[in-house]
């Protein structure tokens, strides 16, 4: 969002993720959720000749000026209406986060590398991120929803869980998660061999 809103005029799609710093594919999930809540418009370039039109992005007039308060504001407003609104909240969020993890994992690395590129991702979404191959375990800290209240936690915690085993399960690993463990000040993702019909728990 600040980045359409410092711009001021339509960029593609590319542009935002390379400023921003995440994968062009993450960048759209992002753009279209804005795109939902009115926040951008969408338009194609005028193009003479062959090829497909670029699509590009602007902050409309009723985009909220950004700050780190004030995204924190807006994200818990939005999970509180979710739980409050959805009669199962985890399911919806569960399912908005494999979707989440399927369009990070495209153009990211595969099979026995996606742990790697996993991390990648979580690095660049601003966690501090470490991957242990040995034990298959990714732990990550920094979130930034940590001090909030269980019931508006959990549904960010059960999205980043359907993530990580979207990204994997998009990424043609190996593996999947055994159960993602929230500790203080960090959470661990157990992975192990995948199999058939599993469900990983939030601990």
């Amino acid at each position: 969002m600040e980045v359409l809103l410092t711009d001021g005029v339509p960029v593609d799609c590319e542009t935002v993720a390379e400023r921003v710093g995440l994968h062009t594919n993450s960048a759209r999930f992002h753009l279209d959720g804005l795109i939902a809540a009115g926040f951008v418009q969408k338009s194609f370039e005028k193009r003479v000749g062959k090829g497909r039109p670029r699509a590009l992005y602007m902050a409309t007039q009723q985009a909220p000026q950004v700050s780190e308060a004030h995204w924190s504001s807006l994200t818990r407003a939005m999970i509180i209406h979710l739980v409050n609104q959805q009669p199962d909240p985890l399911t919806k969020a569960k399912s908005a986060g494999r979707r989440w993890g399927e369009s990070i994992a495209v153009g990211s690395r595969k099979g026995q590398e996606a742990m790697v590129g996993l991390a990648d991702h979580l690095k660049r979404a601003g966690f501090a991120s470490t991957v242990d191959t040995d034990d298959k375990r990714v732990m990550f800290t920094h979130c930034a929803f940590q001090t909030w209240d269980s019931a508006e936690q959990d549904p960010v915690c059960m999205m980043h869980l359907a993530m990580i085993e979207g990204y994997l399960e998009a990424a043609d690993a190996p593996l999947e998660v055994e159960v993602l463990t929230r500790q203080p000040r960090i959470c661990v993702a157990k992975l192990r061999q995948r199999t058939a019909g599993h469900d990983a728990p939030l601990t």
